[in-house]
C-alpha cells in the first residue's frame, strides 16, 4: 500500500525580537521542480492559539520560478510579545486552491536591550 502524506512541512522559526528577517521560499511541484506561482498570495500567520499577532504576505521574487519572499521589518514587532507562538505559511494560487506550505513553532526571544 502507499501512503500519500499530504501534510506541510513542519519547520521550527526561531527570532529575536526587533530584529530584520527575510524569509526565502522556494515553492516545488511534487516532482522537486519549481511550481509556477504566478497569481498566488502567500501568507505568514503568527498566532498565540486564539490570537493573531502577526500577518505578512509575501512577495513573489520570481512567480514562474516559485520563488517569494517574507520579510519582516522591526516595526512588526510592536505587537509582539517574547514567547512560543505557532505559525503558518499558507498559500492561495488564482485558481482558489489553498495549500498549507509550513506549520511549527514560531518562537520569540527578547533582544538583550529591550
Amino acid at each position: 500500500m502507499t501512503i500519500l502524506d499530504l501534510t506541510p512541512a513542519d519547520l521550527q522559526i526561531k527570532v529575536t525580537r526587533g530584529d530584520t528577517y527575510s524569509l526565502n521560499l522556494e515553492i516545488l511541484n511534487d516532482d522537486d521542480s519549481p511550481r509556477d506561482i504566478t497569481g498566488a498570495t502567500i501568507t505568514l500567520t503568527v498566532e498565540d492559539g486564539t490570537t493573531q499577532v502577526m500577518q505578512k504576505t509575501a512577495t513573489l521574487t520570481d512567480a514562474v520560478n516559485g520563488q517569494a519572499n517574507v520579510t519582516i521589518e522591526t516595526a512588526d514587532w510592536v505587537d509582539v510579545e517574547p514567547r512560543f507562538y505557532k505559525y503558518d505559511i499558507e498559500m492561495v494560487e488564482s485558481s482558489g486552491d489553498v495549500t498549507t506550505l509550513f506549520i511549527g513553532e514560531f518562537n520569540v526571544y527578547n533582544d538583550v536591550k529591550q
